[in-house]
């Protein structure tokens, strides 16, 4: 289990490793809100598993994760001061 928290702590945290970045946290909850939501509708509603929807979702949560990391990049406290 620490290592899973350890894991999400080092995606959701800019490059110092201490500040919690809100894209890169909004990403880790899109991610696994899609994952959920998709699980659920699979296994309760049996519904069919689409894979080319689902990888439109992912590759639109990490683009738009990834501009957002790079827009705001400048922000980022740096690690070596």
């Amino acid at each position: 289990m620490r290592a899973i928290l350890t894991i999400l702590k080092h995606v959701s945290t800019t490059r110092d490793g201490e500040s919690y970045d809100v894209v890169r946290v909004g990403m880790v909850l899109s991610g696994a809100a899609l994952i959920l939501f998709t699980g659920w509708d699979v296994i309760a509603h049996r519904a069919a598993f689409d894979p080319l929807n689902f990888g439109a979702g992912v590759a639109a949560i990490l683009f738009g994760g990834g501009a957002g990391i790079g827009a705001k990049r400048k922000d980022e406290p740096d690690p070596s001061l």
